[in-house]
């Protein structure tokens, strides 16, 4: 009985439905993946920012240290050389407050404070310019009163408060993006692992469903390649496929210096009745018996073939005794004795079996087909149920 689900949607639709799920389910994830990692890579952007921002500020309060330290080593011993680090750290400071700038012009709030940092420097900076010029002028006592002076340690120290200030909010904010980045990996791993997994799962399903096309294709043809060369019936070789076996075996004659062969072809003597008197199917029947019976009596290295309606050969291979052949053939004709059919009483179907050998009759494949057959119709003739030997095979 057909469900009503399964009369509202059909296989081909259901299938439809899975894949478009899938594919929305994909894109879903696909643009999950790509919006996180656009914004880890914003974040990364802001992350560099802050920390550069904190990093200039603290070389710029190094600077300006390095600067008061120039100038009081000048002050105190009056040696010129402490003015070069004294001259270089201003540099360097002009430097990086205009880098500063830079950095902090779309935030007005730290752009407020980098105005009130810059404001004490220059008024520490001018302090220290003023200091110096008083040593030079002679004024030596006046000038190291006014660097001792609280004032001026104050300045410095309320600059260093105010730097450090900004460089605790930036790495405040730094430690806020790290955490958000891990968020944001995490989760993006969790959506990657999906993506992947669909993938996956796709992928499998596709080779699993290429590998199972690709199986019955090479099923089909295995088979078709099995039917075109052996009979439906009994699946024993058929003509064609027995005359290929047959070349190949001359093949290995020839390149073996005294090995023989024979060809035996086998024509059903009382068959026709068989067929004619309990139909067709059972004619089948019978067919099947007698081949499972030849093929009990061959060797592993002979090749038995059906290679017409009522007719069978076999190639027995490296053989070279005629007395070989002849026991051979007699066994061919008694595993006939027992009924083929559970009708039958037995001794209804027998053989006349023709015989031609390489190299005495032929060293082709046609000659001895030609000798086999010649053969074969002269036991039928000649009595039934019986094998014929040409007069050219050696004793």
């Amino acid at each position: 009985m057909v469900s009503a689900s399964e009369g509202r949607f059909p296989p081909q639709l259901r299938l439809l439905l899975i894949f478009l799920g899938g594919f929305v389910l994909l894109c879903l994830v696909a643009w999950k993946v790509v919006t996180d990692a656009a914004r880890l890579q914003e974040t990364g952007f802001r992350l560099y920012r802050l920390n550069a921002e904190a990093r200039t500020l603290e070389t710029l309060f190094s600077d300006l240290r390095d600067a008061e330290i120039g100038q009081r080593g000048y002050l105190l011993t009056g040696r010129k050389e402490y003015l070069k680090p004294y001259q270089n750290a201003l540099h360097r400071i002009g430097g990086h407050t205009d880098q500063l700038r830079g950095m902090l012009k779309d935030d007005e709030h730290y752009l407020t404070d980098l105005a009130e940092v810059e404001k004490l420097i220059q008024q520490k900076l001018l302090g220290m310019g003023d200091m110096i010029a008083m040593f030079m002028r002679g004024e030596k006592d006046e000038a190291i009163d006014l660097m001792s002076s609280s004032r001026d340690m104050g300045l410095m120290q309320e600059i260093e408060v105010f730097i450090n200030h900004i460089v605790q909010e930036k790495d405040y904010e730094i430690q806020t993006q790290l955490e958000d980045i891990k968020t944001r990996r995490q989760q993006s791993l969790f959506w990657i692992s999906l993506f992947v997994a669909i993938l996956l799962m796709g992928g499998i399903l596709s080779y699993w469903n290429a590998l199972l096309k690709l199986r019955e294709r090479q099923s089909l043809s295995a088979r078709l390649e099995h039917e075109a060369r052996h009979d439906v019936l009994t699946t024993l070789p058929n003509r064609r496929y027995f005359e290929e076996l047959l070349e190949m075996e001359l093949a290995q004659s020839r390149r073996e210096e005294g090995r023989g062969m024979a060809l035996l072809f086998i024509d059903l003597d009382g068959f026709k009745g068989v067929n004619d008197e309990f139909g067709h199917e059972a004619g089948d029947a019978a067919l099947v018996e007698i081949g499972r019976r030849f093929r009990k009596t061959v060797r592993a290295s002979d090749v038995l073939a059906r290679i017409g309606g009522d007719e069978f050969a076999v190639v027995l291979a490296n053989t070279i005794s005629r007395e070989e052949i002849r026991v051979f053939a007699e066994r061919l004709i008694q595993v006939l004795g027992p009924p083929v059919l559970p009708v039958l009483r037995g001794g209804e179907v027998g053989a006349s079996i023709g015989i031609a050998c390489y190299p005495s009759d032929g060293t082709t494949k046609d000659e001895l087909m030609r000798e086999a057959d010649s053969r074969m119709y002269q036991a039928k003739t000649e009595g039934k149920n019986s094998y014929r030997f040409s007069e050219r095979m050696m004793a």
